[in-house]
């Protein structure tokens, strides 16, 4: 059997197909320091662009493993394996950045300073016993049952929030 580094990109990509976890490997150690550069070169006005450009080529990766025949639609007659996984990566980038825009055309300015509500809930609990006299204890309940969801509704996220909000104001923390 051949060494991993001198199997072609196309046999790679059939083994991976048929679920061989070193191909995939293989690949893996060939192209993501590729991936992850084009992603950080789309991202270049992004403040954390290094830990961004690792998650979306992450996920870009954990796509490609779960669903190969993403990699099964590159033609090498048109262009080598590594233009391909760039064009992959340019794209997921660009879907990144259209998600940010359309999030700071809808919250303006207060986009930078939403948090997520279930990191805000846990930083409260420094302020616990404050927290545990203000609110009555089934609102705290349901509260410490939403944060605990894996996926809480839309009603139930903004239901945290303005509970959030309600806090920071007693606590004089907005």
């Amino acid at each position: 059997m051949a060494a991993p580094e001198n199997i072609p990109d196309a046999e790679l990509i059939r083994r991976l197909a048929e679920g061989d976890e070193t191909a995939f490997e293989t690949l893996f150690r060939r192209y993501d320091a590729d991936v992850v550069r084009v992603i950080e070169q789309q991202l270049r006005h992004v403040t954390d662009r290094e830990h961004r450009a690792r998650e979306i080529a992450d996920l870009l990766w954990f796509d490609w493993i779960k669903h190969p025949k993403y990699l099964s639609r590159h033609d090498p007659s048109r262009r080598r394996l590594s233009s391909y996984l760039e064009l992959l990566a340019r794209r997921a980038a660009r879907r990144f950045l259209r998600t940010v825009a359309k999030k700071d055309k809808l919250l303006g300015n207060k986009a930078e300073k939403l948090t997520d509500p279930f990191d805000e809930f846990d930083r409260l609990a420094d302020l616990w016993p404050e927290v545990v006299q203000l609110l009555p204890a089934e609102t705290l309940a349901k509260a410490l049952r939403i944060v605990r969801r894996k996926e809480p509704s839309k009603t139930e996220q903004h239901w945290l929030r303005r509970l959030i909000r309600r806090l920071r104001k007693k606590l004089n923390l907005s």
